[in-house]
């Protein structure tokens, strides 16, 4: 671990090159990477963009060091992430609450996925409403908040 968050940013995940010696890791944009054999990724670790990325690793063990956690799981969008929690985490019946001026795509994906087809219930409130909050909250699997949000659209 790192004494500091911004030390955790600048070192963590970011080892040198051992090809160029670069000390900041390059974008990487391959979408395939080469095997040895069948099912022999190349270094141990990459095969294909979807499932593991060097650029995406050196973010997500950054992010993780900052955080002075051990793993992080980087998203290329909430609705991902979203996503991913619901699936990992609920099962049929689970209450979900969320704050009710999350981006359309989230209340989409939980009014009209989430609810009706695994059968768990999203309530939205008014994270301005304390007491609202508490009662919501009470029995929830999780709590589902996005930042920044624009409670006047």
């Amino acid at each position: 671990m790192y004494k500091n968050v911004e030390t955790a940013f600048v070192h963590a995940g970011s080892e040198p090159d051992p090809l160029t010696g670069a000390v900041v890791p390059p974008i990487s944009l391959a979408t395939t990477f080469a095997q040895k054999a069948p099912g022999h990724k190349a270094g141990g670790l990459w095969e294909y963009s979807r499932t593991a990325n060097p650029t995406r690793v050196a973010f997500e063990t950054s992010l993780a060091a900052a955080e002075g956690t051990k793993y992080c799981v980087a998203f290329g969008s909430g609705c991902a992430a979203l996503s991913a929690i619901v699936h990992a985490l609920c099962k049929t019946g689970d209450k979900i609450v969320c704050i009710d001026d999350v981006y359309g795509g989230t209340q989409r994906f939980l009014r009209k996925q989430v609810a009706p087809v695994y059968g768990m219930n999203p309530v939205f409130v008014d994270f301005k409403d304390e007491a609202a909050v508490e009662k919501a909250v009470e029995g929830a699997k999780f709590v589902w908040l996005e930042t920044p949000t624009n409670p006047n659209l």
